[in-house]
């Protein structure tokens, strides 16, 4: 029997071609520029080993980028290279990215920013959507996201990375009642890749209805190791909710098992935070069925959530469409 909130997320790896690209001299924004020619695409891997140089009023909106600025990159007025959350930027060389104006930049999402003519970028650096670090090494693994959540029986931890290098396994460490960190598990790694990963553990050694902190540690193949910041997942008010689940490829439904007064909601949430459909009860009884067909929408993640008056659940499904 399960309570509450429950969220489902349905996923699939949407991986397209990446390609490695090579400059020498030129514009960003021709393709000759660039070995083999053509102009970057997300996903890539961009290497610039001579001096490339981005037009007056150009755009250049990436994702899921690697960037190595071994020569120079100039940005003119009202130029922009915008990479998101799952790039790096990494600068080895002492001219690095230099602007004409005061307009024009250089932004990782969400928060690293450059521009202007006082603002030039120059190596040894590497940076990405946590910031930037003295070294042209990257870090072995960005660390996208990391969620720590209770359930009626359990504790569900998820985190996601951009891109790895040499690693070998995460290690799951909870803190113990003493103040000391206990390993309590461990997920293989992937490796070394640019690609995103995603990736869960569930504790059921935890009390659902007490606090709980977690942290990932990071283990590469030759025992060094990275640990990232701590995440609390916070207990469980009430029970809530009793409901049944029943699924099959495109569908899922759910069903009441007990009646409960107090008005109900129930969402199917795209990854975006969208809500593509609610339905809205005054009460829930015992028997009731709710059901959201997805064969309509595209595959990627989604969240079905029933939520009722203070309470909070969370489950987790992944189906490949």
């Amino acid at each position: 029997m399960q309570h509450l909130i429950f969220t489902l997320f349905l996923g699939i790896s949407c991986l397209g071609m990446s390609a490695t690209k090579t400059a020498n001299s030129g514009n960003w924004n021709t393709a000759g520029t660039w070995s083999p020619s053509g102009i970057p695409q997300d996903g890539d891997e961009i290497i610039i080993n001579g001096n490339v140089s981005i037009a007056q009023n150009d755009i250049i909106n990436l994702t899921n980028v690697r960037i190595t600025i071994n020569g120079s990159l100039l940005v003119n007025k009202k130029g922009e290279l915008n990479l998101d959350a799952n790039s790096t930027l990494i600068v080895s060389s002492s001219t690095g990215v230099s602007f004409t104006h005061g307009n024009s930049y250089v932004r990782l999402a969400p928060s690293v920013t450059f521009h202007g003519s006082g603002d030039n970028f120059v190596g040894p650096q590497s940076c990405n959507h946590q910031g930037c670090t003295n070294s042209v090494t990257p870090l072995p693994v960005e660390l996208v996201s990391f969620i720590a959540q209770m359930m009626e029986d359990r504790a569900h931890l998820e985190w996601k990375t951009a891109s790895e290098i040499n690693n070998d396994y995460f290690v799951i460490e909870r803190l113990d009642d003493n103040n000391f960190w206990l390993a309590i598990g461990e997920v293989h790694g992937n490796g070394t890749t640019n690609e995103m990963h995603f990736y869960t553990y569930d504790d059921y050694e935890v009390d659902p209805y007490s606090d709980a902190y977690y942290r990932l540690k990071q283990v590469d193949f030759d025992g060094n190791f990275e640990t990232f910041d701590i995440k609390k997942s916070e207990a469980l008010k009430t029970q809530g909710h009793a409901y049944r689940v029943i699924r099959t490829l495109n569908r899922i439904e759910i069903q009441f098992e007990d009646d409960h007064i107090e008005s109900t909601e129930i969402s199917l949430i795209d990854a975006n935070g969208m809500v593509l459909k609610k339905e809205v009860f005054g009460q829930a009884f015992k028997g009731q069925k709710v059901s959201f067909d997805l064969v309509e929408y595209p595959a990627g993640w989604y969240v079905v959530g029933i939520s009722g008056k203070d309470n909070m659940h969370f489950e987790k499904m992944i189906r490949v469409k």
